[in-house]
């Protein structure tokens, strides 16, 4: 059909205006998708180093790992990612049960939290408030297995009511204290850099062990550091 008015232009319609405005949009969106995945990509290599303190490359690995491509933060955030409960319970106890001095130690699962209890016995000479040189070393590399991961850690002092009378302390509580900045001390020296929750809780929870065991036995599960380590990320 010609124009009547132009007979020499023929009468096209154009495209309306939103179409043009869609197809803008369109291509925008595509470029942002297109430049948020190329930033998303993980360093599996990280995950390699976590398991690598505990676990020379000429010892049996276990078969189940975290994925690379867990849900995580965008990589542009440097922020260590706290590991599930589950995973970290598994992690942590083929950790403990190869290390000479951990392997002493017990750890519990609960729903939010994996506990590491470390007998006094096995961690303090003569009972007293100073770390052997081989729970050094042990302690040293727990430091840095937790230094690689993002849960917020806290270290508990614990003792039985009688001790530290024996050991020249004024209190459950003295004692406890100074064990539990011992220990965090120690994993503060092999490079953990983030803020440690330290406390000292005495006797407190010495009732609660289970009265049918023998007061010997009572009096060594009171006597410990426990190294909790929470299902949630450290504040940042």
């Amino acid at each position: 059909m010609i124009d009547e008015e132009n007979p020499a232009k023929p009468d096209v319609e154009s495209a309306p205006i939103w179409l043009v405005t869609f197809g803008d949009t369109t291509a925008l969106m595509l470029t942002f998708f297109v430049m948020l995945f190329s930033m998303s990509q993980i360093q599996s290599e990280k995950w390699d180093a976590l398991l690598e303190q505990f676990y020379p490359r000429d010892s049996n690995v276990p078969s189940e790992r975290v994925s690379a491509n867990a849900d995580r933060s965008i990589a542009t955030v440097d922020l260590r990612p706290a590991l599930p409960t589950d995973y970290l319970d598994r992690i942590v106890r083929e950790a403990v049960s190869r290390d000479p001095v951990l392997g002493q130690s017990s750890v519990s699962r609960l729903s939010d939290r994996v506990v590491i209890s470390l007998p006094a016995a096995d961690l303090f000479s003569n009972g007293s408030d100073a770390l052997t040189p081989l729970a050094r070393e042990s302690v040293f590399r727990l430091g840095v297995f937790l230094a690689q991961i993002g849960n917020q850690v806290e270290v508990l002092g614990h003792t039985d009511p009688l001790s530290p009378l024996r050991r020249g302390f004024v209190s459950s509580w003295s004692l406890s204290l100074s064990r539990a900045t011992a220990v965090a001390r120690e994993l503060a020296r092999s490079g953990y850099g983030r803020t440690l929750e330290i406390m000292g809780l005495g006797d407190a929870q010495f009732r609660h062990l289970d009265a049918s065991l023998s007061e010997a036995e009572r009096v060594r599960r009171a006597n410990r550091v426990d190294i909790v380590i929470h299902q949630q990320a450290e504040a940042q």
